[in-house]
């Protein structure tokens, strides 16, 4: 639903401005005020998108552009319902792709051999041990709370921040 919203001020009835005489704003408890009532220049959007929350943004001035916006963002959230969007093909590949294209990387920045099996392995671990099959899987609340359980099962906190820093290392890149 495209709009403009209402946008109310209060002036004073001698000078015609938005501040008395002493400098002070006008508003609506000021006596005698007069009240403008006019249109924003912008227009304003209304969605409500697949998931059911609703989105109220500012447009543009223009109102065709403003219903090119609108058409936009449903697009773009139905697309991501659907997990398809600008990342449709890497949110299809399986992770283990993508670490793979990960390791090409941290190889190509001179690290030692032992870094990158031990980064590499870190990362595979964390990801199959909470379950991350693909990109838009990977959470870092299910990270956290794994990790957490794999501390309380016995591993060192060194351990479990050498797991996290490879995870984040990976989310990194991605993007």
């Amino acid at each position: 639903m495209l709009f403009r919203k209402r946008i109310i001020r209060y002036v004073d009835p001698t000078t015609g401005k938005r501040r008395d005489s002493a400098g002070n704003p006008v508003t609506s408890k000021t006596p005698g005020a007069k009240r403008l009532e006019e249109k924003s220049t912008k227009w304003y959007l209304r969605v409500r998108l697949p998931d059911g929350t609703q989105v109220e943004r500012a447009g543009y001035s223009s109102k065709e552009a403003t219903r090119q916006l609108e058409a936009r963002i449903l697009r773009d959230a139905e697309n991501h319902t659907e997990g398809l969007g600008r990342f449709e093909e890497a949110n299809r590949l399986p992770l283990t792709e993508h670490l793979g294209a990960f390791e090409l990387h941290i190889q190509s920045k001179n690290n030692t051999e032992k870094h990158v099996r031990d980064t590499i392995a870190r990362a595979t671990a964390a990801f199959a041990g909470c379950g991350f099959g693909r990109l838009p899987e990977l959470s870092a609340d299910k990270l956290g709370a794994w990790l957490k359980s794999q501390r309380d099962a016995g591993m060192a906190v060194a351990t479990s921040n050498y797991h996290l820093q490879c995870s984040k290392a990976f989310a990194t890149w991605c993007v």
